[in-house]
């Protein structure tokens, strides 16, 4: 094959594996939420979860203990279900003379809840391309002045005005500032997003982060008066301001990091029983680049014009993402050991059902480029392929889907050496038994039994002969 070819096929496979060992570690987080909200019903309510949801509901009718789970925790019991029903993907499956197994894989049944793992991993990479070329096709970072502003309330004991659940409220401030005369003055366009942490010994922590391109690059005048309005009509004074930016990785691969003195006290008793607090010392964080600087230093490269505006380009979809992430990321809902905050997810859940957490404003309100709820609408499985072919990973060559091996299987039963190997996204404990070949049948044809049959528990593989 020319050379050419070839780089482009190892760039396609290089691509699927990645994709793939990704899908694989965010449903092993997914199999841990699972598992974590059953032993929290479990335990809260004294019950054995069932295996479906129709025969919780069933239980729920007639047993007290199941109708007060479902009272209290009803929509983190329909993750719980929902999250079990999806999570199979479809691909190609290649085995080389020495019976080593690889698949290339062709698509996924995403669960699209928004406390999936996965559907978060996957929904942010469709947002980051939708803005790539929305940037590409309008210019508006050349334009206006992309900030990220958080928003936040007084919430002592966590609470505001006597509430302990006060997104209604912190909403209603936000959609009235945006009525303002002076915001209308510097805010061409933007979107929101309601990000809710905590825990349940402090409270919880309810604010907004807000993408917002301003008409000037003047900041100064701007914050002032919108810490003025925040103050004068929520009492709050924590308006957050700030370029957007970026993170870097060195030559080893790793973020480049700074030190920064901590937030976080330590108290100690003195000796005349009197308690005093100091800081507890500097942490290491990842270093910020903004895009001023950044956007400073490839104009003045002597990169080409046009690789030049490919960078830039990159740069602000880059800054935008980071900025728009509380929209999907996991951080916010997990505990310090890395378990996920079961208590809050059910508390967010429980209070914000109905409610819409996102939204645009603006010269974005009505922009169809920039709606992202289309990707809920859409059909669940997302083809990864997007071609009619796959490249063979032991040979690197060019096949025809239709001419391979389709199966079916869980991206979690394959095993990767992990972010610190050398080859990180090669699979490895690879083996043919967790495969369900479906031969005679396209990927499309798969994904429709899939989807038909994703309520019911299916004991025995689908094959060509079944109805």
């Amino acid at each position: 094959m020319p050379e050419q070819i070839i780089t482009e096929n190892q760039r396609r496979l290089e691509a699927n594996r990645n994709y793939s060992a990704k899908l694989s570690w965010k449903r092993k987080e997914t199999i841990a939420l699972r598992s974590q909200i059953r032993e929290f019903i479990e335990t809260n309510f004294g019950i054995d979860m069932p295996d479906t949801s129709a025969l919780f509901r069933r239980l729920a009718n007639c047993n007290q203990d199941f109708a007060d789970a479902f009272e209290n925790c009803g929509e983190i019991i329909r993750a719980y279900y929902t999250l079990g029903n999806f999570g199979e993907s479809v691909g190609s499956l290649f085995v080389d003379d020495a019976g080593k197994p690889e698949v290339f894989t062709n698509a996924h049944l995403f669960s699209k809840n928004r406390i999936d793992p996965v559907w978060n991993w996957k929904k942010s990479k469709l947002i980051r391309s939708t803005y790539h070329r929305f940037l590409q096709e309008s210019n508006i970072h050349e334009e206006f002045t992309p900030v990220h502003i958080t928003f936040t309330v007084p919430h002592p004991d966590g609470l505001y005005k006597g509430k302990k659940f006060y997104a209604r409220e912190l909403i209603e401030h936000f959609n009235l500032l945006r009525k303002s005369p002076f915001w209308k003055h510097y805010v061409y366009a933007g979107e929101y997003g309601l990000e809710i942490s905590g825990s349940e010994e402090n409270g919880l922590h309810i604010h907004i982060h807000s993408l917002a391109f301003l008409y000037s690059p003047r900041l100064k005048r701007f914050r002032t008066l919108l810490q003025e309005y925040w103050k004068e009509d929520t009492g709050g004074t924590q308006v957050w301001i700030e370029s957007l930016y970026v993170y870097k990785k060195g030559d080893n691969g790793q973020y480049i990091t700074t030190m920064k003195d901590t937030a976080a006290l330590t108290t100690f008793e003195q000796p005349d029983g009197t308690y005093i607090s100091v800081p507890e010392g500097k942490v290491i964080i990842r270093k910020k680049f903004y895009i001023t600087d950044e956007k400073k230093a490839i104009k003045q490269s002597d990169l080409p014009e046009d690789e030049k505006k490919k960078q830039i380009l990159d740069l602000y979809t880059r800054s935008i993402l980071e900025c728009i992430k509380y929209h999907f990321k996991d951080e916010s809902i997990k505990l310090a050991d890395g378990n996920f905050n079961i208590f809050l997810i059910n508390e967010i859940l429980q209070n914000t059902k109905g409610k819409r957490l996102y939204s645009r404003y603006g010269a974005f309100y009505n922009e169809p480029d920039l709606n992202f709820n289309r990707f809920d609408k859409e059909d669940v499985s997302l083809n990864e392929a997007n071609c009619s072919t796959v490249i063979n990973p032991h040979t690197c060559q060019e096949v025809p889907i239709e001419e391979t091996q389709i199966v079916i299987f869980k991206p979690e039963s394959i095993h990767y050496s992990g972010k610190t190997s050398i080859n990180p996204n090669i699979p490895f404990m690879h083996k043919l038994t967790v495969y369900e070949l479906m031969q005679g049948r396209d990927i499309k044809e798969i994904l429709k039994l899939l989807i038909q049959n994703k309520f019911k528990k299916r004991t025995k593989p689908i094959t060509q002969d079944d109805t």
